[in-house]
């Protein structure tokens, strides 16, 4: 058993780990809150807008317009994943990065990457991804026009035909102990790959009339709407991060507390047993002057 000196020294140091901890856990907390509320009030709106997008894709010909036209499978693929800047969050970057991975079944020389965030970026380049671009001040301060240059990228890549898809990999919030990853088809739009959340009702396919022309109106609505989709995925994906942040400081709390507790109990043995030690030779002392 290591001396009550050595025991004490542990106590004092996992405590103040602790207290750290602690603190991150409050300051995750009120930035969940706020990461919350921002991806929840905008989630209605972006989902709706993907609907549109793809009940338009569904009533137009791939000919009418080049965004909603199928390739065929030789070209590359781009996907746009979104992961965190900093660490101590749990498995939020390594589910996102094992996603990316399961994604591209070995086949990695036909994806490009535009990272958002440092440490998905980070992980995929270890396992040999091609990262294409970078935009890791989206997480700090996302806004739909720093998304602008992301959709510009992803555009011209798809009407030159350099890509034959553009994907978004990215953790969809459920609840504050529970977030998902996923991967959404942007480019061309698959009904069966938007995400609809439970309380967004879904509406039936609509029929449109596009005024004045099908290729001028969609030349402007597409950009839009897929901006639209990457702001909320970062948004998304900030109050996952947030909330397995604060859940993660949390158990490390809590396993601080139970160890120093441990330890406790370990240094009231220790100092117990020197106390009886030293009765024991004071005694054996007396009866030897006896």
């Amino acid at each position: 058993m290591a001396g009550a000196k050595d025991i004490k020294r542990r106590i004092k140091s996992i405590s103040s780990t602790r207290k750290i901890t602690k603190a991150m856990e409050m300051i995750s907390a009120v930035k969940m809150r706020r990461a919350t509320e921002s991806a929840l009030s905008i989630r209605p709106y972006a989902d709706r807008a993907m609907a549109v997008f793809s009940n338009l894709s569904l009533r137009l010909n791939g000919d009418e317009h080049p965004l909603l036209a199928t390739r065929h499978a030789s070209g590359k693929l781009l996907y746009i994943v979104i992961s965190a800047n900093r660490g101590l969050c749990g498995g939020f970057n390594a589910n996102i990065v094992r996603n990316m991975r399961d994604a591209a079944s070995g086949n990695v020389s036909r994806i490009d990457i535009v990272g958002i965030g440092n440490k998905g970026e980070r992980a995929l380049k270890k396992f040999g991804f091609n990262i294409i671009a970078s935009f890791p001040e989206m997480i700090h301060t996302p806004t739909v026009e720093r998304a602008r240059p992301i959709v510009k990228m992803m555009l011209d890549g798809f009407t030159n035909g350099v890509y034959e898809k553009a994907v978004l990999v990215f953790t969809d919030y459920i609840s504050t102990i529970s977030s998902l990853p996923r991967t959404q088809t942007l480019l061309p739009v698959e009904s069966d790959t938007v995400v609809m959340h439970p309380e967004v009702s879904k509406d039936a396919a609509a029929l449109y009339t596009i005024e004045p022309d099908p290729l001028s109106v969609l030349d402007t609505v597409i950009p839009r709407i897929l901006e639209m989709q990457i702001y909320h995925a970062v948004l998304e994906s900030r109050a996952s991060e947030e909330s397995s942040r604060m859940v993660a400081m949390k158990n490390a709390s809590d396993a601080a507390g139970d160890m120093t507790d441990s330890l406790r109990r370990s240094y009231n043995k220790a100092r117990q047993m020197k106390i009886t030690q030293e009765i024991s030779e004071i005694s054996a002392g007396r009866l030897a002057l006896e």
